[in-house]
């Protein structure tokens, strides 16, 4: 979210930046002005979620500047802060379409409740974007010559699953304080896409966030970037590169990112049947499909020596990808099918990790207000968080996102009814220490915001 605040006192302009960065916002998502001119200035180059703006200020006042800010920037949200209890003052704030009149001096908990307003606002405009979205997103599957348009740029990412037991919650990304980027994820049998959507506010990020989920990935994963789409003109070709580059990888050296530049190599038939059967027996192990994992060892087994004569760079990296793939202290022609015999009988042995189940969602009832992840709990048990996971969709019949907020909303809604803690106390008593992210997630759990739910009781 992105603020600006417009008014000639530099001591009131600090003030509110101070309420701001306590409720969460960050230091270089606010803006200061110091008259109506450099708020203009402002808007042109930025595009702001919320204004607040002081009436009289010099060179040009509060209200001429929301005017033609207005033209500039419709979709902000104003709001005027007087020192002036003036009807003339309140009617043209009136006609201009302002959120609020807010008398001065702005008190924190009046900061708050913008702020909180603000976002709930912010949140249904975004709920109907990410629907048009998704719909476009999912079309793109369906493969017809049908034109698919996109309202803002969309970046798509495919990413694998490198190592046994270790993939990357799509659940999770999604639940994390991010406004300035929109994820979609969308699972197929090749992968995992997520289409990523700039934001209005933040039209950059995206190569921010790409290199922090390249850092995240990292000897787990492998992050594929596609072109950027404007539309579906050109989604068909991107979508078979991409998967050409997700099967080929077994034959490359390891690495976290292939660039949208990067074009896949014409392999011979017998490797590229061997990086098949790698991506396949990886997958059958993941599902602990007996069949097809033997079937993909015994042709791997079988044909590996031969294509290390003719190919021997790119059998290397296969072994090297087999070896990082099932965990193994190492792997190489000698013992190779020895280790795939020891693996598929360890997928025919009964599983005892049921047992500790009930130990898990104990764990997160306990521990639930500190900071959780999947990963974390991984740590702690000694557990995939593939396993937690398919757990927690078993026993407690959801994902362990939406378990871990039950929880804390659960709370949440008690503390709002039986207390006069604020927003901002209560959002970090139950584990969220950024106040917006605690109103985005309550406001998507519960349909209204912390202060709605409060005020009315339910």
């Amino acid at each position: 979210m992105k603020i600006l605040i417009a008014d000639d006192e530099a001591l009131v302009r600090q003030s509110i930046r101070l309420f701001l960065v306590n409720l969460g916002i960050q230091q270089e998502d606010i803006a200061e002005a110091s008259n109506g001119l450099v708020m203009l200035d402002a808007v042109k180059s930025v595009r702001f979620d919320l204004a607040l703006v002081d009436i009289r200020m010099p060179a040009m006042d509060g209200l001429c500047a929301i005017r033609q800010a207005q033209n500039l920037s419709p979709d902000t949200k104003y709001y005027i802060l007087s020192g002036f209890d003036d009807f003339k003052y309140a009617q043209e704030a009136i006609r201009l379409g302002v959120c609020d009149y807010i008398l001065k001096p702005v008190k924190p908990i009046e900061i708050e409740e913008i702020l909180e307003k603000t976002i709930s606002a912010l949140e249904q405009e975004k709920s109907l974007l990410l629907k048009d979205l998704t719909l476009c997103a999912a079309a793109l599957f369906t493969f017809t010559d049908s034109l698919i348009t996109f309202p803002v740029p969309c970046h798509p990412v495919l990413l694998t699953n490198d190592i046994y037991g270790e993939f990357l919650s799509t659940s999770e990304l999604m639940a994390e304080d991010n406004d300035k980027i929109i994820i979609i994820p969308f699972k197929e049998e090749n992968g995992t896409f997520l289409f990523l959507f700039e934001t209005p506010e933040y039209p950059a990020y995206y190569k921010n966030y790409l290199a922090e989920l390249v850092k995240r990935c990292t000897g787990r994963h492998t992050v594929i970037e596609g072109k950027e789409l404007r539309s579906s003109r050109d989604w068909i070709e991107e979508y078979h590169r991409m998967i050409s580059i997700k099967t080929d990888r077994p034959v490359f050296k390891p690495r976290s990112l292939y660039r949208s530049s990067q074009r896949p190599p014409q392999l011979p038939p017998l490797l590229l049947e061997l990086c098949r059967q790698c991506n396949a027996g990886l997958l059958a192990l993941t599902g602990r499909n007996y069949g097809k994992f033997t079937r993909s060892c015994d042709y791997l087994a079988y044909h590996l020596p031969k294509a290390g004569q003719e190919h021997p760079a790119a059998v290397r990296n296969i072994l090297e990808f087999l070896k990082n793939a099932y965990k193994l202290k190492e792997c190489s022609m000698e013992t190779l099918e020895k280790q795939f015999l020891f693996l598929s009988a360890t997928m025919m042995q009964p599983s005892s990790k049921d047992s500790v189940h009930h130990e898990i969602l104990s764990y997160v009832r306990e521990h639930y207000k500190e900071d959780l992840s999947l990963s974390g709990l991984s740590s702690v048990f000694g557990l995939s968080p593939n396993y937690i996971s398919t757990l927690f969709k078993q026993k407690a019949g959801c994902n362990f996102v939406s378990y871990l907020t039950s929880l804390r909303m659960k709370e949440g809604k008690r503390l709002l009814m039986e207390t006069k803690m604020t927003i901002r106390e209560i959002g970090i008593s139950i584990g969220y220490n950024n106040t917006s992210f605690f109103i985005r997630s309550f406001k998507k759990a519960e349909g209204v915001t912390p202060s709605e739910y409060r005020k009315n009781g339910s």
